[in-house]
């Protein structure tokens, strides 16, 4: 028979591969606040904060237009690097020009990824009013020149995928906006657990998900996907075909690797809930052997007996070996 443990748990979300989150907006506006906020809740993502990027790799860069166009076209080079190697970057960047993030966004798209525009909208003079370095007094005073909402026009986003009024929202407001955006979830709720190889997805893992979520359809999930060696598909590409399915069923889940097991252990009242679910006879006799075979034959069986998205996965990764 089929079984599964579900665990009933508080755990981290992770994060969906090939993102770009865009922030933009004016010095002091609560870019680099968001940014920070959202790296602490998901520590897996990478923070590209303008400030930092002035003075290392962009240091040689003035505040000339072309000069700011240089510093995007960096920032936006070190971003697709970057989603080489974890799922999501943070870039914090005032990024005036319209133009420049419309490069931003053609050039992260065209690589496959995704982009989110987040405007960070404050009016300048809360701006000045929170401006503890004082930059905004010294472009006043005539000191620095080049400076954006003062001798530097800002143009602001005309249809930004987020908007964020820092000036009259809490934190939490602002970045609960971005992981709605994303669909992502909070990772303090409580998840309901799965671990698996899920070699591939099929609707006998799901009908034991199926059958968790109903008891509580609004409590996020959480899948972890077991690191084994010898698999047909690596870790990351059952990774990634979860997330596919999940997506196309609308569920919002958070998908992790995680090493090979061999046992799951814990103590007395630790505060989640470990259960085996059954399911009946003719989901139970669902194989991941005989998906598998199917699919290596190119036979059509195989494709009633994934979960939706499955199919459409495998076949763009078989296009693209």
């Amino acid at each position: 028979m089929l079984r599964f443990f579900v665990f009933i748990a508080c755990f981290a979300s992770y994060l969906h591969a090939g993102s770009v989150i865009w922030l933009t907006g004016l010095p002091s506006a609560g870019k680099t606040t968001i940014a920070n906020e959202f790296h602490a809740l998901f520590p897996e993502s990478v923070v590209l904060d303008g400030d930092v990027l002035r003075k290392t790799i962009n240091s040689d860069l003035g505040f000339s237009v072309e000069d700011r166009k240089k510093n995007i076209e960096r920032t936006v080079n070190m971003a697709t690097l970057c989603l080489e190697s974890v799922d999501y970057v943070i870039v914090s960047c005032i990024s005036p020009n319209a133009k420049v993030r419309e490069y931003a966004r053609k050039e992260i798209e065209g690589a496959g990824h995704k982009f989110l525009e987040v405007f960070v909208n404050c009016p300048v003079e809360s701006c000045i009013e929170r401006d503890v370095k004082g930059l905004y007094a010294r472009a006043i005073a005539g000191e620095i020149p080049n400076f954006t909402g003062i001798s530097q026009s800002y143009e602001e986003p005309v249809n930004a995928d987020v908007v964020c009024r820092t000036d009259v929202e809490a934190l939490d407001e602002s970045v609960g906006q971005i992981l709605n955006a994303l669909g992502l979830v909070h990772p303090h709720l409580q998840h309901a657990l799965f671990i698996g190889r899920w070699s591939p997805f099929h609707k006998g893992h799901f009908k034991i998900m199926e059958k968790v979520i109903a008891e509580n359809p609004d409590r996020p999930v959480m899948i972890f996907v077991r690191d084994r060696k010898g698999e047909r598909w690596s870790a990351r590409v059952r990774k990634e075909m979860v997330e596919a399915s999940m997506k196309a069923m609308n569920i919002k889940a958070s998908v992790k690797i995680i090493p090979d097991i061999d046992s799951v252990n814990w103590g007395r009242d630790v505060g989640y809930l470990p259960r085996m679910i059954d399911v009946d006879p003719d989901t139970a006799s669902i194989s991941g052997t005989a998906i598998r075979k199917g699919f290596d034959l190119e036979t059509e069986e195989w494709k009633n007996f994934v979960c939706p998205g499955v199919f459409e996965f495998l076949e763009n990764l078989k296009e693209a070996q």
